[in-house]
């Protein structure tokens, strides 16, 4: 990254999610760095998310609406079409802070020798769209034995990583950014996070179910991405009971105290 101001290509992927997806756009098309490529990989929508994506266009490096395999098939799409220095991405119904990227870039530039960039993650209610949670997780918890994981949204990786480590592994249709960050710090890959918030999850996506199938689900997937990784297993179950039990229990008591609030005010206006 040799320029004052490098190339930033941002990578949106969605699929029927015009509920979502201008506040996406809108908050990666206002940000206050200057030199960003974004590229909108659209998989086939029929609910108006095209029509959205238009209205922006002008303001959109390139974008492409067509079937693909998946998430992480659409996101490696999007890498491989980008040519910017750093490559971040951010989901289309998730959104970054106004100054994300010029964060991202200033820490960048600090830090030559370091590939993957990454801050806390607000994980908001899709029911009111306030905060429930922030994840903070530093890259040394994503490594045995705590096997954590650093919010997808906020990380922005250099181009050269993609080069020596690959793109996502499509078989992981929930996991294959676990799997990668993986790949990349077992290979000897740095990370720094930054001290502050740099995207918004909502909660409720793919990856973010919590019935007992979506865990078991998740469960089979890490035990995949393990083996995939060669990893024992022995530092699977207790680690991912704990962080699912986390989960579930931040996610269920706000949405649920918001809908005892909702009711109360229910009865106060009847």
């Amino acid at each position: 990254m040799s320029q004052a101001n490098p190339l930033v290509s941002v990578v949106t992927v969605v699929r029927n999610g015009a509920p979502y997806i201008e506040e996406t756009l809108r908050s990666v098309i206002s940000q206050t760095y200057p030199r960003i490529e974004y590229i909108v990989i659209d998989g086939g929508s029929t609910d108006g998310t095209v029509e959205i994506i238009k209205r922006y266009e002008d303001r959109i490096a390139r974008w492409v609406s067509e079937p693909d395999g998946g998430i992480y098939d659409a996101i490696n799409k999007g890498i491989r079409i980008a040519t910017g220095d750093l490559i971040g991405v951010v989901h289309g119904d998730d959104y970054y802070c106004p100054d994300a990227v010029d964060a991202v870039v200033q820490a960048a530039r600090a830090r030559p020798e370091t590939g993957i960039f990454y801050g806390y993650l607000d994980m908001v209610s899709a029911l009111d769209g306030r905060v429930v949670f922030t994840k903070k997780t530093t890259a040394e918890e994503i490594l045995p034995p705590k096997l954590d994981m650093i919010g997808h949204p906020t990380w922005f990786v250099r181009a050269d990583v993609h080069r020596r480590h690959g793109l996502y592994d499509p078989r992981f249709r929930i996991g294959a950014d676990r799997d990668f960050i993986l790949r990349a710090l077992l290979g000897g890959e740095k990370a720094h996070q930054l001290p502050r918030t740099i995207a918004y999850f909502r909660l409720g996506g793919v990856s973010g179910g919590t019935s007992l199938t979506s865990i078991a689900y998740h469960k089979r997937q890490l035990y995949g991405i393990l083996r995939n990784n060669r990893i024992p297993i022995r530092y699977t179950a207790r680690t991912m009971a704990a962080q699912i039990a986390r989960g579930i229990f931040r996610f269920v008591a706000y949405e649920a105290g918001l809908l005892a609030r909702r009711a109360r005010d229910r009865r106060r206006v009847t």
